[in-house]
């Protein structure tokens, strides 16, 4: 899946889903960026580097080497368009409703412990 958006410098710019060889080789930079992200947005702790923010971006672009002409203003633009093709906001919601069904389960195992004989 690609998308393509115009960056500030008013040229296009086209943005690819993760291949799986450029995730396995790099396993930290989509959860990292999905981890920064909600960082942001909860207020809790970001990492949120340049190198961590470009690694996302260069792996992300059709062409690599565009990673340059990404300016500040482009950014919101960008992550959405990383959001879209990659399914993050799908992968973000599945993980947040297997960690709900997960507290809740220990929620469940706990008070039968404290319930046991």
């Amino acid at each position: 899946m690609r998308h393509t958006l115009e960056l500030s410098d008013g040229l296009p710019l086209t943005v690819q889903a993760l291949l799986l060889d450029d995730l396995l080789e790099h396993p930290d930079v989509l959860p990292d960026l999905i981890s920064d992200l909600n960082a942001l947005i909860t207020g809790l702790g970001s990492r949120l580097t340049h190198e961590r923010l470009t690694a996302a971006e260069a792996l992300s672009l059709l062409d690599r080497a565009e990673v340059e002409r990404i300016r500040a203003s482009d950014l919101p633009d960008m992550l959405e368009a990383i959001f879209e093709v990659n399914g993050l906001r799908e992968l973000t919601q599945q993980v947040l409703h297997l960690k709900v069904a997960g507290h809740g389960a220990q929620g469940e195992a706990l008070q039968a412990f404290e319930q046991a004989p």
